[in-house]
């Protein structure tokens, strides 16, 4: 997983721990997932969506909270085709 920016490109995983940002987003999570499912989850949001983010928000400062978010929809989506366990079967 990687993103590009300024003729870089930025390589997962990009926090060395997210332990806190799960704690904090657990309880909105179904109880199917983990901290590993949170952890790619977090991972593959940021490198899909980061450069959009910025071109859509340039000036702002907390663009890890959108990401948290997309994260949080993204495995509580209720019509993914994967039922309970779409990161493992996401990333097949």
């Amino acid at each position: 997983m990687y993103y590009e920016e300024g003729g870089h490109k930025y390589y997962a995983p990009y926090w060395n721990d997210t332990s806190a940002y799960y704690s904090i987003n657990r309880k909105k999570l179904h109880d199917d997932y983990n901290r590993w499912d949170f952890d790619v989850a977090i991972n593959m949001i940021k490198s899909d969506y980061y450069p959009l983010l910025k071109r859509w928000f340039p000036d702002d400062k907390d663009i890890m909270d959108k990401i948290i978010d997309l994260t949080v929809n993204w495995l509580n989506d209720e019509d993914n085709p994967y039922g309970d366990s779409k990161v493992w079967c996401y990333f097949r």
